[in-house]
């Protein structure tokens, strides 16, 4: 079993998962193709077919086997979760699964004429009646640990005292309730008239089990949380169709009612086993992905690392996209009504415009890094970036009457690099510095922008402001992702900037400046390396 953790510390399993949109659907045409299966064989109830000695054997193999491995796939799901429930659901299908020997073993003509270990006529019914109903009580005593907070954290650290305990008691079960109806078989009531036909006795007896089985499916329905109470519900419904064929219409063994029964039993036995073992796989394929994308990110560089993590928030930015479609949706019933309800849809485009703009920028930001479409570097002027950046920003700039000195050292050669990304990370940083002062509420307000050749092989280019300034303990910090003093904002600009950066094989760093404010510095190499 694979099992993997939800963010609040619950295991994720079949147990605790909520079933799908998808799943629910499935599991509803499920049930009503075993109500419409039972519901098509009333009418042929009477058919008698030739009797098969070795059809109980093989079929109720089947059953055994499915019935064991989902006990072991709940015990596990116990040791791993630690709920009470669980156990108890896990001892029901390991009883069902050795009451199902028994059954064999006593049922006439299957090894014996009569039946193995002693059995006389009544003694395989009683068993069925008695697999049934421990079955139920199980599930009914799951459904009911269930509604209560059933994690228990001694269980979990050291399941194997508690699985053994329960294994004890249902085999002590099996084996009491065998002898019973093997060596007291004279002593217990008729169910069955002779080896073939059912006595009325055996219509009120498997009443209550029918009875009990349709609790059982109530009390699900009414606590449906998760997956495996979705299918146990299906593997219920099969129940309770075999049951109801016992009561209402079975007359006597080896007609087609009885052959029909037996496969509605292979169902309740395997529902539950199939939707264990998909989630396995499912797990299993979604543990393996995660697992070789962690190596790939592991052998990544820093800075593919954080293309990644980058593309992972673009992705999440998608959403208000669809809030988008569904205020468009909520304006145009705005507008259907009579009258028009126009502030409302004003507001509500209003909305619209604004996320819609926001969510633009930063696709326009983030797209072409991490997609990695910017094409071949081409040879570009760090002055003239610094020019074309500050134009970009002419509007702001001089709305905030702010201050600008260019001071660009002329005769600087060319880099190689994207010029649309390279002017981009110093918009962000121009915006950030037009941010920090308006925030700061100063007069004289200053931006400098100055580019320098530093040693032989680099170039670099500062943006200084007279804003508040970066405090020092925190400015290797400011680059991160999410780290943001601005309301309404997701803290990615500085982020953005430091790739692009990055990828021109370049760095950049956050200091005061030399009179106060903030001063950001990009260093790019002069020739690709």
């Amino acid at each position: 079993m694979v099992e993997t953790v939800l963010s609040d510390g619950r295991e994720l399993s079949a147990a605790t998962m909520p079933p799908s949109s998808r799943q629910q659907h499935a599991a509803l045409v499920a049930a009503a193709i075993l109500l419409v299966g039972f519901g098509g064989l009333v009418p042929f109830s009477a058919i008698q077919l030739p009797r098969l000695d070795g059809f109980v054997p093989a079929v109720e193999a089947i059953i055994f086997i499915t019935y064991l491995a989902t006990a072991i796939l709940l015990f596990h799901q116990f040791s791993i979760v630690g709920s009470r429930a669980l156990l108890v659901l896990a001892s029901g299908y390991l009883f069902a699964a050795l009451m199902v020997v028994s059954h064999v073993l006593t049922f006439p003509g299957a090894f014996a004429p009569t039946g193995l270990i002693g059995a006389g006529l009544q003694s395989s019914c009683w068993i069925y009646t008695l697999w049934q109903f421990g079955f139920l009580s199980a599930v009914i005593g799951y459904a009911a640990f269930r509604r209560a907070d059933n994690s228990d954290d001694a269980a979990r650290s050291s399941p194997l005292p508690a699985i053994g305990l329960s294994v004890v008691i249902v085999v002590a079960m099996v084996c009491a309730f065998t002898w019973l109806v093997t060596a007291g078989e004279q002593f217990i009531p008729r169910l069955f008239s002779d080896e073939l036909r059912l006595a009325p006795m055996g219509h009120y007896v498997t009443a209550v089990n029918l009875v009990m089985s349709l609790a059982a499916l109530a009390l699900l329905w009414r606590g449906c949380n998760s997956m495996l109470d979705l299918w146990l519900m299906v593997a219920l419904c099969a129940l309770a169709g075999e049951l109801a064929i016992v009561t209402s219409v079975f007359v006597s063994r080896f007609s087609l009612l009885f052959y029909v029964g037996r496969l509605f039993s292979i169902t309740t036995s395997t529902v539950v086993l199939v939707v264990l073992l998909a989630e396995t796989a499912r797990l299993r394929a979604s543990l393996s992905r995660a697992a070789r994308l962690l190596r790939i990110e592991q052998e990544r560089p820093k800075g593919l690392k954080l293309q990644a993590a980058v593309l992972e928030i673009a992705n999440q930015v998608r959403q208000p996209l669809a809030a988008i479609t569904v205020r468009g949706a909520a304006a145009k019933n705005l507008l259907d009504k009579t009258p028009p309800d126009l502030a409302g849809c004003k507001a509500l485009y209003d909305d619209m415009v604004r996320d819609g703009f926001r969510a633009d920028q930063i696709f326009k930001r983030i797209f072409p890094l991490v997609l990695d479409d910017a094409g071949q570097p081409q040879p570009v002027g760090v002055n003239e970036i610094a020019h074309a950046a500050t134009q970009q920003l002419r509007p702001k700039l001089d709305g905030s009457a702010t201050a600008t000195e260019l001071r660009l050292e002329p005769g600087l050669p060319s880099i190689p690099g994207h010029k649309a990304q390279l002017q981009d990370a110093v918009a962000i940083l121009v915006q950030n510095a037009i941010d920090a002062m308006q925030a700061d509420r100063t007069e004289g307000r200053t931006l400098r922008i100055a580019t320098a050749r530093q040693c032989d092989d680099m170039i670099a280019l500062s943006v200084e402001d007279s804003g508040p300034g970066v405090d020092p303990a925190i400015a290797d910090t400011v680059f991160e992702a999410f780290v943001t003093t601005k309301e309404k904002r997701l803290g990615l600009g500085l982020t953005v900037c430091r790739m692009i950066v990055e990828r021109h094989g370049g760095r950049i760093s956050a200091a005061p400046g030399m009179d106060g404010g903030a001063r950001f510095e990009i260093l790019l190499p002069i020739h690709v390396t």
